[in-house]
């Protein structure tokens, strides 16, 4: 009797996994039905793309000391909420000043800070709210009632006008910081005249006092200045109000002239803004101006059309921002405000004049 064959460790049963993968590799091509293969998770992912790349210089802050600063107009710095009423029978118009939030921290906390209300045209009553101290909350909580009396017919010829003023420690009487505007033109008289609520406002404030400009030519810019860099900002902006009397757009550009004891230092001009009677410049100027100088120091900006639109120059309009001596209006208080609050731009709308003797050799 001829003895089972015993594999190499002593099995009954031998397998040769060689022959067999060989013959179940014949039989899946020779049968038309296939066995279904195994999917594993990485495969029924689809295949990853590159759609582009995050520009991190998008994402950063730009500071006063950059390049990029011209252009970055900030928003208001704070908001008003106020709310108000209005009474046919006792023709009263009541204000109810609830907070004032701020948006960005200023360099005023530690003051106390009050609000000042009246009615334009008639300034002659001012109404003042209690002093708060400005902390680093960025809201002040007022809740104070105000009234004035005005005729119903006469509503919508009044403006409510105020000012927020800040009293540092050590000062005899504070100096207003923001100011803020509302036409009650602008507020439908049923909604003020509802018995059972009050109309709620929202306004914004602003780093200048609002000035009413007439039908002539209004120019934006914003100024600033580095005490540590010693060094002057002008950003011109937009432009409005050109007319021409063929009714046509013009080549306009902006010449910036600095002086000293009106005798210019540097003049700078910007690009040309072809064909436009609202031109947009979106362009800055950087003047090095020393502490010491600056009460002999101002800015002629002047609005002139091109040589392409006329066989010579002609100067559109002009305005001078500097200290008392030399500025007024607008011109002034940009000024003032920018010395006053170092490193931050000040926004303000200029209505061009027309230039004077002194400039023309400007």
């Amino acid at each position: 009797m001829q003895s089972p064959n015993l594999s190499n460790n002593g099995s009954l049963f031998s397998f040769n996994f060689q022959d067999i993968s060989k013959s179940s590799s014949i039989g899946m091509q020779s049968s038309p039905r296939q066995s279904p293969r195994l999917v594993s998770r990485s495969d029924s992912i689809p295949q990853r793309r590159e759609l582009g790349e995050l520009n991190p210089s998008l994402y950063r802050s730009v500071s006063l000391d950059s390049q990029e600063f011209f252009g970055t107009e900030e928003g208001p710095p704070g908001r008003v909420y106020i709310k108000m009423k209005y009474s046919v029978e006792t023709e009263n118009l009541d204000i109810f000043l609830n907070k004032i939030k701020c948006f960005k921290k200023t360099s005023l906390q530690g003051s106390k800070a009050s609000v000042r209300l009246k009615l334009l045209p008639d300034d002659r009553r001012c109404l003042t709210s209690k002093q708060l101290l400005f902390t680093e909350d960025s809201a002040l909580l007022f809740k104070e009632n105000f009234q004035f009396h005005v005729n119903k017919s006469d509503l919508a010829n009044r403006t409510l006008d105020g000012e927020v003023e800040m009293k540092s420690r050590g000062d005899k009487k504070g100096k207003p910081c923001y100011w803020f505007q509302k036409k009650l033109a602008e507020i439908e008289i049923d909604e003020l005249t509802e018995s059972f609520s009050m109309t709620c406002l929202r306004v914004d404030m602003f780093s200048t006092k609002p000035v009413e400009l007439g039908g002539g030519i209004k120019l934006r810019t914003s100024l600033a200045y580095n005490p540590d860099l010693e060094r002057l900002t002008l950003a011109v902006f937009q432009c409005q109000g050109i007319k021409d009397e063929e009714d046509e757009p013009l080549d306009t550009y902006v010449k910036v002239s600095l002086t000293q004891n009106l005798k210019v230092v540097k003049s700078k001009k910007s690009d040309l803004s072809k064909k436009s009677n609202s031109p947009s410049f979106d362009q800055r100027f950087d003047f090095k101006v020393e502490n010491s100088n600056l009460q002999c120091t101002s800015i002629f900006v002047h609005l002139k059309i091109s040589k392409r639109s006329f066989k010579r120059e002609r100067i559109l309009g002009q305005i001078i921002i500097g200290p008392k001596m030399f500025a007024r209006g607008s011109g002034l208080s940009q000024w003032e405000l920018a010395l006053g609050s170092p490193k931050e731009q000040i926004f303000i709308w200029h209505e061009l004049s027309k230039p004077t003797t002194v400039s023309s050799s400007v």
